[in-house]
Order: structure tokens, then sequence, then C-alpha cells
């Protein structure tokens, strides 16, 4: 296991998002569909000061595409990344103040949908339209 000393995103030379984790002894290159796929988030700077133990194929292996690894310790084959408990914690704290406010958000605008739905209606009945003519659904 490494510590962890920086998380970045990036673009390879094809193209292709990788998410870059820098350790100690070297960056390891993941795409963002593995790290995605591990169910971690996207939130990198949850991870710095945790672990990531990476496992690469070797010169000669077979690749998932059938293809076989030219070089050795340059191809993902696996990773595991775990958070230190104290930065967890925060990570956590920072999610749910995050949802928290994601659901805050949410209920101003159905709360401003309401009224503005409430006025209309109101206008609608003051003109002596049927309601729901004011929304053209009669």
């Amino acid at each position: 296991m490494q510590t962890i000393l920086s998380l970045k995103f990036q673009n390879s030379k094809l193209g292709k998002p990788l998410v870059i984790v820098t350790t100690p002894d070297r960056p390891h290159f993941l795409s963002v569909g593995q790290w995605v796929n591990k169910g971690y988030s996207m939130n990198l700077e949850a991870y710095v000061g945790g672990q990531i133990e990476v496992d690469y194929f070797q010169k000669g292996e077979e690749l998932l595409n059938g293809d076989v690894a030219q070089d050795s310790d340059v191809i993902t084959r696996d990773f595991i990344v775990k958070m230190d408990a104290e930065v967890l914690g925060k990570a956590i704290a920072a999610e749910s103040a995050t949802k928290a406010q994601g659901f805050a958000d949410a209920a101003r605008l159905f709360a401003r949908n309401a009224a503005e739905a409430r006025k209309k209606k109101a206008e609608a009945e003051a003109k002596g339209q049927p309601v729901g003519a004011a929304e053209g659904t009669n």
C-alpha cells in the first residue's frame, strides 16, 4: 500500500479521461471508468492521505482486450483505495452537507413552482377562465 499524495483528472494522449494518483513511489494512471466502476467518488480530494494498492499487468500477459502487454507495470489490472479514517469522516460530512444543500435547493424550487402554479390558477379564476386554461390544458 502506498500513501496517496494527490489526485487529479487529465486526458490521455488519446483523449481518454484519466485519474492520476500520485504516491511517493510513482504516479498511477487509472481510467475514469475503472475509478467509477469501483464505486469511488469523483471528489478526488477526499482520497488524499489514504492508501492505494495497484496490480499491473506484466510483460507477455494477455490484456482484457486480447492484446499482450508489451511492458511490465504500465497497464493497471486492478487497484484498491482505502481512505484515511479522519479523511473518510470529513468526506462523509461534506457529502452529507452537499446532499442537504441539494435537498434545500430542491425544496425551494418546488415551493417556487407551487407558488407560480397557485398564482396562475388565481389569475385564471379572476379572468373567469376554467382552472387549467391558463396552462392551455383545457
